[in-house]
């Protein structure tokens, strides 16, 4: 039912944000000689989150709601702002921090918040 599904996107948009941030966070917090990191973690959400979401609300659905979009963004974003607040120490730990610094380069591809790096320096 659309309703239903309409009703529940919020809600369960929330939720992920939240399970994702923590998982995210978990994973890579202090964590800067690791050069797939995000490479893991977009791996993490094709394997688990996705066939869980489909499973949940079905694949038309799914796509419909642009659910990939939306949880590749919640992944990025997470990843970036996780990485924006430890950018002191990854610059304390350089060159040993390099891969990490390279993990979210191609993370900041994906995002739109280089500027918001720039500001934090």
């Amino acid at each position: 039912h659309p309703a239903v599904t309409d009703t529940l996107t919020r809600p369960l948009g929330e939720a992920l944000n939240d399970t994702i941030s923590k998982y995210i966070q978990s994973k890579i917090t202090g964590e800067y000689e690791d050069e797939s990191l995000f490479a893991s973690l977009v791996e993490w959400k094709q394997s688990c989150l996705t066939p869980l979401l489909q499973s949940l609300l079905g694949i038309a659905c799914y796509k419909k709601l642009n659910w990939d979009t939306k949880l590749n963004h919640i992944l990025s974003q997470t990843f970036c702002t996780t990485r924006k607040n430890e950018i002191f120490d990854m610059v304390k730990d350089y060159p040993d921090s390099l891969p990490a610094i390279r993990d979210l380069h191609r993370a900041l591809q994906q995002t739109h918040m280089t500027s918001q790096f720039i500001q934090a320096l």
